[in-house]
C-alpha cells in the first residue's frame, strides 16, 4: 500500500504540495479557535445562569460526556449543536461570516 506521502509526491506538484499544505494548517487553526469559542460560549453562560456543568448538559438536552469532550477540546460542536445551545439559554445563533 502506497504511504500518503509518495502518493502526494507522485500526485501534486511542489508548489500544489506547499498551498495543500498551507490550507490544511489553517484549517487546523481555525478548528482550534472555533473549539476555543465554544468552551468560552458554554463557560459564559454557565457564569451568566450560576449552573453547573451537569445543570448546562441537562438544558443544553446534550449528554455529558458530549459536554466534555466540547469544553476539552476533543469534539466541536457541529452548527445544529450550537444552535441547540443558544435556543437552550434564549441566546441568538447567528453565524455570519462576512
Amino acid at each position: 500500500m502506497k504511504k500518503l506521502d509518495d502518493w502526494m509526491q507522485d500526485s501534486f506538484t511542489a508548489e500544489e504540495r506547499s498551498e495543500i499544505a498551507a490550507d490544511v494548517e489553517r484549517e487546523a487553526r481555525a478548528l482550534a479557535h472555533a473549539r476555543e469559542l465554544s468552551r468560552r460560549i458554554i463557560d459564559d453562560i454557565m457564569k451568566e445562569r450560576h449552573i453547573g456543568f451537569n445543570e448546562f448538559a441537562r438544558q443544553a438536552r446534550l449528554s455529558p460526556s458530549h459536554l466534555s469532550a466540547i469544553i476539552n477540546g476533543k469534539s466541536s460542536p457541529s452548527l445544529a449543536t450550537l444552535a441547540k445551545i443558544a435556543a437552550a439559554f434564549g441566546k441568538e445563533f447567528d453565524l455570519s461570516l462576512s
